[in-house]
């Protein structure tokens, strides 16, 4: 997928996700690490509109409709071969072949937010624009979930055709702050990879 909106980065990314979705797709199945946080989620907002962004093949999604309804929820995701395995996974549920940078074509607001291993792809010249579009279209008050890679290696050496953006977590925080999102928790995972950053936030 090919948009003015992306830069040459992005636009590989997406591209690497469209072509490999099936492989990407068999090998990420089943993943739990930030299964705690979504709980929290559920508790902190146990009603209202979610917005996933960057719903990948629509693992998450599953959990997500669950709780909130299908009627209640909406995926976007620019990778197209992602988009058609999270539909065949989710029959039923509303997914958007659109990139983070276009949600404001959705014309909705949203109470509930759920980016997963996405942030990760955006160059960090770019961090406050994105944030500033997810503030956009969330409510006020309303919570979502943010995960990021800590770090300052270059993955693209070890993992070809996509383009990685590792933070400290005080230049990440900072980011959020400047954009009016309210940590509300945090989380360190270590891994064997770079480690995980988790935020619980608040749209203030």
């Amino acid at each position: 997928m090919k948009s003015t909106l992306l830069t040459d980065e992005e636009a590989k990314t997406i591209d690497y996700y469209d072509k490999f979705a099936i492989e990407w797709s068999d090998k990420h199945s089943g993943g739990t690490m930030f299964s705690p946080e979504m709980q929290i989620m559920f508790k902190l907002y146990p009603q209202g509109n979610v917005l996933e962004i960057g719903a990948g093949h629509g693992e998450d999604a599953k959990k997500l409709i669950r709780h909130y309804g299908v009627e209640n929820y909406i995926g976007c995701e620019p990778a197209r071969g992602l988009i058609r395995i999270a539909r065949k996974n989710n029959p039923k549920g509303k997914f958007e072949n659109i990139t983070v940078y276009e949600l404001e074509k959705l014309n909705m607001q949203f109470d509930v937010f759920w980016i997963s291993a996405m942030i990760i792809h955006i160059p960090k010249k770019r961090i406050k624009e994105v944030l500033s579009i997810i503030h956009r279209v969330i409510k006020k008050g309303g919570v979502g979930f943010i995960s990021i890679m800590e770090g300052d290696i270059d993955m693209g050496e070890s993992r070809h055709g996509r383009h990685y953006s590792l933070w400290s977590q005080k230049e990440f925080e900072q980011a959020l702050t400047s954009t009016s999102f309210e940590t509300l928790k945090k989380r360190k995972i270590v891994t064997k990879a770079s480690p995980w950053l988790t935020y619980l936030l608040k749209v203030i």
